[in-house]
């Protein structure tokens, strides 16, 4: 099924119910959902997002097998200014996904703020959202049961029962480093597969358009076939016997402009019909080819990005990086998740 994607963002605090319910995504339980991990510190939005990425794929909304995608080289892909919806819906669509889930973590002092959104692909809109408060504590031992009681808010299902508490641990000798923000160049294995898709699909259409274009160019060249068979045209508007249509082949003026003046008391008609096709043809594949040409430039800039998204990633937190080891392990292919890293 289609793969729900967490896609992290951070969100306003405020105590919200989830608007989507079990039944507004039963009919859409045949396609993925795509989850990626969401914003905020690695250290706690990585387990959370990993636990509620879990609690989807017990209900059947999401795959366990999913790769890695940050949010950041998603926006860069799709052009997206910002978490807006339906510029996050068209990279779904890209990806062949009915659903993305995107969330944040926001800490102050001691206390959490989460959400989760579900973003429904077809129509574009936010299909259910969940803003919490939670102790950071909560966070930062098991969070499936704090996932289960997002995803059960999310869908509109009965909350689980509160968990039997547990005897507190003893603190960790050492703290997990920050979780960095920063982008670094050079090149690095395994690149993900989603990358290469990218680039050879932007490859190929910027291929086809250069060749449309070029093609279209070399016919209205002033060399080309399209002036020789408007020579022609002229030429026999000569040899044939009406005087009043006739057309120099070898006149200084515009041998179109020529063609198209009406002739005296007929206004409304064309000195050469046939010629005049031809210049008509001649104009739609000049407006054919400058519009290829701006296609082609516009396909160019996204090869480059796509090429250049192969030596970008996110530095990886220390936590980030164990909480992806852990996760299920990644298919090759589209925009899909676990923990996320650049």
């Amino acid at each position: 099924m289609a793969g729900a994607v967490f896609l992290g963002t951070p969100m306003p605090v405020s105590a919200r119910n989830a608007v989507s319910n079990a039944a507004n995504l039963a009919p859409r339980a045949a396609a993925p959902t795509i989850v990626l991990t969401f914003e905020g510190p690695q250290e706690l939005a990585g387990p959370l997002t990993g636990s509620t990425h879990r609690a989807l794929t017990e209900r059947g909304l999401a795959q366990a097998d999913q790769a890695d995608l940050p949010l950041v080289e998603f926006r860069m892909t799709m052009g997206c200014e910002g978490n807006v919806p339906t510029c996050l819906a068209e990279g779904g669509k890209t990806l062949g996904a009915n659903s993305l889930v995107y969330g944040s973590v926001a800490v102050e002092g001691e206390t959490a703020e989460v959400s989760v959104v579900l973003l429904d692909v077809g129509s574009a809109q936010v299909a259910g959202e969940v803003r919490e408060e939670v102790p950071v504590s909560e966070l930062q031992g098991s969070t499936d049961a704090v996932a289960e009681r997002l995803v059960a808010q999310l869908l509109g299902e009965a909350p689980p029962p509160p968990p039997v508490a547990e005897a507190p641990q003893a603190p960790a000798d050492t703290e997990p480093a920050p979780a960095s923000s920063r982008l670094v160049w050079g090149r690095y294995q395994p690149v993900p597969a989603w990358k290469w898709a990218f680039l050879g699909t932007s490859a190929a259409l910027l291929a086809g358009s250069v060749a449309t274009a070029a093609a279209t160019t070399a016919i209205i060249a002033p060399k080309g076939p399209l002036r020789d068979d408007l020579l022609q045209a002229a030429e026999d508007s000569l040899n044939d016997s009406k005087s009043s249509n006739d057309i120099d082949p070898n006149m200084d003026g515009d041998l179109c402009e020529a063609a198209r003046a009406e002739p005296p008391g007929e206004p409304g008609k064309v000195t050469n019909a046939e010629v005049t096709k031809i210049c008509n043809r001649g104009d739609a594949l000049a407006k054919v080819a400058t519009a290829t040409w701006i296609t082609t430039g516009i396909f160019a800039a996204t090869t480059i990005a796509a090429t250049t998204l192969l030596f970008v990633r996110k530095a990886p937190a220390e936590g980030a990086r164990a909480f992806r080891f852990g996760g299920a392990a990644g298919p090759e292919g589209g925009f899909v998740t676990a923990s996320f890293r650049f």
